[in-house]
């Protein structure tokens, strides 16, 4: 099991959402994250290449959660996931773009 730890960002993220939006969020994090946060599925993967623009530690990972986008990184001595970012990604938008 993994500590799911957020930076003081995404606090403010979630705290902007609708109630039903952001337990939406928090349960897909808590679910996809707390056990094989490194595992890539169809909704997480790793991004290459990219830097975004908030402190992290490489490699940067993503976890879709409807049209939702939440970044974060692993530290898996610790066994710690500490979430980033969380952002909604319209249509025909780049993750880029939404960072």
């Amino acid at each position: 099991m993994y500590e799911l730890r957020f930076a003081v960002g995404v606090v403010r993220d979630l705290g902007a959402m609708r109630a039903a939006e952001r337990k939406r969020i928090l349960d897909g994090v808590r679910r996809g994250l707390g056990h094989e946060p490194t595992r890539r599925t169809k909704h997480v993967k790793q991004l290459r290449k990219l830097s975004p623009p908030f402190e992290h530690v490489p490699p940067i990972w993503q976890l879709r959660i409807g049209d939702h986008r939440v970044f974060y990184d692993v530290d898996e001595v610790g066994r710690v996931v500490l979430v980033r970012a969380v952002r909604r990604k319209p249509p025909h938008t780049t993750t880029e773009q939404i960072l």
